[in-house]
């Protein structure tokens, strides 16, 4: 073997072992056991999730079984007067998953939330299982939420004019141990629903004001993101708030931060500088508290190991989040790859005075 021969065995078998690694690391399943909060947190989504479809059931508001075949009730219509903006069916379906809640338990951990911290969270009506989702999982580890919600939504979300979130809110308020919003808002453009009409302004100040949920104040953006900060801290009472979630795109929680679309679902310590003005995500990272941000579905669901728009939903606690991938199997992998190469390395050694001119 020449040197230059052997030098490219060498390097192939390494790139080899090294791909094939971390092919490993990355698509290699194991079942962990959950932990019981993340089964708790699984069942209270699925607990909620049957009580808001009752209660659709109940207000006469038909289930579409074409647009949700699990027929949960958290799936709105394609269209209505209140729709702000378009939304993937499929990801709608995605989060009404239970496991989103059990994964996002791993979530809140990480972030550092505990048994009596308090969390902040900014929610968008566009997302209704998410929101369900998050409160399940912040009650099962044992912590207090504190939601304003923004209750305009986008396509297939709470945007059923006479089942917006506050309806579904207001059912899980009065059969389970639910917490109300402290405040909520019309959403939309501005916080303040600028592109709807006043009819579709007025249908979701009315669904605020049935709920007894105070409505944010303050004249433009930037007083409502300023107003929804001190609601946040008069709720908290001096307590620290441990991370703030926010859910969806609800324009007072991202601002006009353009950099919003570089953050990638998850728990962040850190954001991009906003070039825009900064929503509450951004001046709640401003004060040191962790970000949990929830958007682009697809991206949730490949974080947490969960699948995309199933049907049926799973049961909660079984299968993903519940899996890790398998790093002790890659480890071993490499192992046996470099353990290989050995043999070969010593082959190369032995060529090189032979071959020390060798072009």
């Amino acid at each position: 073997m020449t040197l230059r021969a052997g030098t490219r065995a060498l390097l192939t078998m390494t790139s080899l072992a090294v791909a094939v690694g971390a092919a490993a690391v990355l698509v290699t399943p194991v079942r962990v056991a959950a932990t019981p909060e993340m089964l708790d947190a699984a069942s209270i989504m699925a607990e909620a999730t049957a009580v808001v479809r009752e209660a659709r059931t109940r207000a006469g508001i038909p289930i579409d079984a074409g647009a949700d075949p699990n027929r949960t009730g958290l799936i709105g219509l394609e269209w209505s007067p209140i729709t702000t903006t378009l939304g993937a069916l499929p990801a709608k379906r995605t989060t009404t998953n239970p496991n989103v809640a059990a994964g996002l338990v791993r979530w809140l951990r990480d972030a550092g939330v505990r048994e009596g911290s308090v969390v902040a969270i900014g929610a968008s009506g566009s997302f209704p299982a998410l929101i369900v989702a998050t409160v399940a999982a912040v009650q099962a580890v044992g912590a207090e939420p504190l939601v304003i919600t923004s209750v305009a939504a986008s396509t297939w979300g709470a945007n059923h004019p006479e089942f917006t979130w506050m309806e579904m809110e207001s059912a899980l308020v009065h059969l389970m141990r639910w917490p109300r919003s402290i405040a909520a808002s019309l959403g939309g453009d501005d916080d303040a629903a600028a592109a709807l009409t006043p009819a579709a302004r007025m249908v979701l100040r009315s669904s605020i004001e049935a709920a007894g949920v105070p409505f944010v104040e303050g004249e433009g953006l930037r007083a409502r993101i300023a107003a929804r900060m001190a609601l946040y801290d008069r709720a908290a009472a001096s307590r620290p708030i441990a991370a703030f979630v926010n859910i969806g795109g609800a324009s007072a929680n991202t601002g006009t931060c353009p950099e919003v679309l570089r953050v990638r679902p998850g728990v962040h310590r850190t954001l991009p500088r906003c070039r825009g003005e900064p929503g509450v995500m951004w001046l709640m990272h401003s004060r040191g508290v962790p970000v949990i941000h929830l958007l682009h579905v697809d991206g949730i669901a490949a974080a947490l190991g969960l699948p995309l728009d199933p049907v049926p939903l799973p049961a909660p606690g079984r299968g993903a989040p519940l899996t890790r991938p398998s790093r002790p199997a890659a480890a071993g992998l490499l192992v046996v790859y470099l353990a290989a190469l050995v043999p070969l390395a010593r082959r190369v050694r032995a060529a090189r005075p032979a071959n020390r001119f060798i072009a």
